[in-house]
């Protein structure tokens, strides 16, 4: 399919020299609403209503497209300068699997002449690298790899509690807390909490960041106790929790017919629960 560019920018692309600069926009898809305008240029960029600034490093590598299901593959390496992009937003992945969109302009009439897209989907997992970061960009073919439809299982199928699949509301099963004490020995990871709750109340349940260096953040809890309030979460979280940190946390399910019947949501489990499974084929 060929690309709608405009004449002017198929000229320009013609001509001995031109004067080119690529521009990435990236938008976070976790909530706090970053957008990133950047331009490997040496100079910022106005276009489409916004100005892409330039950003120290910020190198797109060679991109491949295919006719068929292949899916594209590119890579973006970048300098986080703590002023387009921080080191801080980076570890706390809010560039994990955001929208990405690259294209290349004229950068002396840049809104005059439009851009070349060449690259459009989700970055992969951001990882970091001294004070580089390193992401893939994924195209939008990646949808075509994952598993479509659902499979039959035991347990309940949905995949986040309280979407609109499972029908569970949230609200009166959320509670916030606030931070008492980190725990010395995993400060990321384990912390006590004002929460009174029974042992138990929400193991498997989500903590959501409101306060702190890791606002906006999301986590899963691995188990919860009442005494002081204790959340232990299954992953370190990207900064340390400090006193006075604070945030949501969201009773937990663990898909099972018996936690369904809890919530009196039995009409919306997805699981089967009389399948033989593998167990008669043993016998």
């Amino acid at each position: 399919m060929p690309l709608d560019i405009t004449t002017t920018l198929k000229d320009h692309l013609a001509e001995p020299i031109t004067t080119l600069g690529d521009l990435m926009y990236i938008k976070s898809v976790d909530g706090s609403g970053l957008e990133l305008y950047m331009t490997s240029a040496d100079r910022a960029i106005p276009f489409g209503g916004q100005v892409y600034e330039p950003t120290a490093g910020f190198v797109p590598s060679t991109s491949e497209s295919k006719i068929d299901l292949a899916v594209d593959n590119m890579s973006i390496v970048g300098v986080m300068d703590e002023i387009n992009l921080k080191r801080s937003d980076v570890l706390a992945g809010r560039l994990d699997y955001a929208d990405i969109r690259v294209a290349s302009v004229n950068y002396r009439a840049a809104d005059l002449m439009g851009d070349l897209p060449f690259a459009a989907g989700k970055l992969g997992r951001v990882q970091v690298r001294g004070q580089k970061f390193v992401a893939e960009v994924r195209g939008l073919t990646q949808y075509f790899q994952q598993q479509m439809g659902s499979v039959y299982t035991v347990d309940c199928r949905v995949t986040r509690f309280g979407n609109s699949v499972c029908g569970v509301d949230l609200g009166p099963l959320t509670k916030t807390f606030t931070v008492v004490t980190p725990a010395p020995s995993a400060p990321s990871r384990i912390f006590s909490t004002t929460l009174t709750d029974a042992d138990g109340h929400f193991d498997l349940g989500l903590v959501m960041w409101t306060v702190g260096d890791n606002q906006f953040f999301k986590a899963d809890v691995k188990v919860y106790l009442n005494t002081n309030g204790e959340v232990e979460l299954y992953e370190p979280l990207p900064f340390e929790v400090k006193t006075g940190d604070a945030g949501d946390i969201v009773v937990g399910c663990n898909r099972s017919w018996t936690r369904c019947k809890f919530f009196n949501n039995e009409n919306n489990y997805r699981g089967f629960r009389f399948l033989p499974g593998t167990l008669p084929l043993l016998r």
